[in-house]
């Protein structure tokens, strides 16, 4: 089978991973396409992943129109002449569009219920738009759930085996104990007129958290002279082996703050909107707490942060809980593998045995 694969984020690229690696290994061929975004390209090289580059894109609305249409427009040809008999992404409309213009299938995956932009753009092009359970919107009759996050197509334990010490090949060793921390930049559609953290409250959680353990900072954005030496020297590959061993996660993103919680490791989440995926996590398994981007929030927050540091079984309590969460969720991997493989019998088949309650309400 001949495959084409869009990627806009590195997060995306992570779920899709050891899919890519174990169909190539079956002998499926792929046309990888991906966007040039924060570590994006770092992750891709380090896995030895042959890519097409279609830029950095743009942060204004005028610009991502404009790349988008420049990116089809100089794909087609090349993705013509490989002809793929399936094209598969996260949220990518280059994917859905290309695939609408050449009659075939797309196979549309989403678990960010605020991207309505990206949702209109590509979902009249879709064949199937792949959610979590958790997702909080119906779709109509080409949505279909699964029963996982995509945070486990990279980490589940059947994928992902931490690295211990100074088997990191010489990478980057954290001080421990450590706080990991993460803050995020402006220009993704899903964040119009969602603020980031000002930099006074940077500062305010960076001397708060700094009383319990080590401060590390990953950023979306240069961080300012400030807090430039928590600024964690890690190469993008590994992170999440670092992150298995943080005693706290604080920060704005929802994909590194879901990525601690299903690794066990307490989670402070800071947005007003939240997604799906992360009210599951907090609500049903208590792996993730989140907290207003606000004053009081942010308050809020920092009080949680210090109960769970202070609480000597705070990570013991964490790895039972994502243990119950093991248990009850797939492996994102396995299921998309099943379900490409067997497409569009597959689609059917899930479809027909589809319960009503995997939908939530829609707001």
């Amino acid at each position: 089978m001949k495959l084409f694969i869009d990627i806009g984020h590195p997060s995306y690229y992570l779920a899709l991973r050891h899919f890519i690696r174990i169909l190539s290994a079956k002998g499926h061929t792929f046309f990888i396409t991906a966007r040039d975004k924060d570590v994006t390209a770092e992750l891709l090289n380090h896995d030895g992943i042959v890519w097409k580059n279609r830029g950095k894109g743009s942060k204004t609305v005028p610009g991502k129109l404009y790349h988008l249409v420049h990116s089809e427009v100089k794909l087609l040809p090349e993705v013509r002449r490989f002809a793929p008999d399936l094209f598969l992404s996260f949220s990518s409309p280059v994917a859905a569009h290309l695939a609408f213009i050449l009659r075939k299938p797309c196979i549309t995956l989403e678990d960010t219920e605020c991207a309505q932009w990206v949702i209109r753009s590509y979902r009249p092009f879709s064949t199937v738009i792949l959610t979590p359970v958790s997702f909080r919107n119906r779709m109509g009759k080409k949505h279909l759930c699964f029963t996982s996050f995509k945070e486990l197509g990279n980490l589940h334990p059947k994928r992902f085996n931490p690295m211990e010490g100074e088997t990191v090949q010489n990478g980057f060793l954290p001080e421990m104990p450590f706080i990991l921390l993460r803050f995020t930049g402006s220009g993704a559609l899903h964040d119009r007129h969602q603020r980031v953290l000002y930099e006074h409250e940077k500062i305010q959680i960076v001397l708060h958290l700094s009383r319990y353990a080590r401060i590390y900072i990953s950023s979306e954005e240069i961080l300012s002279r400030e807090l430039s030496s928590y600024a964690i020297p890690a190469r993008a590959w590994e992170m999440h082996h670092i992150m298995t061993r943080a005693s706290l996660f604080f920060g704005e993103s929802a994909t590194m703050a879901a990525e601690a919680a299903v690794l066990g490791i307490p989670s402070i989440y800071i947005d007003d909107r939240g997604r799906g995926y992360t009210d599951e996590l907090e609500h049903k398994y208590g792996l993730l707490f989140r907290y207003p981007k606000s004053s009081s929030g942010i308050e809020q927050a920092l009080n949680m942060a210090g109960r769970l540091l202070e609480n000597t079984d705070t990570l013991n309590q964490w790895q039972n809980r994502r243990q119950l969460m093991l248990k009850e969720k797939t492996d994102f991997t396995d299921f998309l593998i099943g379900f490409v493989e067997h497409f569009p019998q597959s689609f059917s088949v899930l479809k027909d045995g589809e319960k009503e309650e995997h939908y939530p309400a829609t707001l």
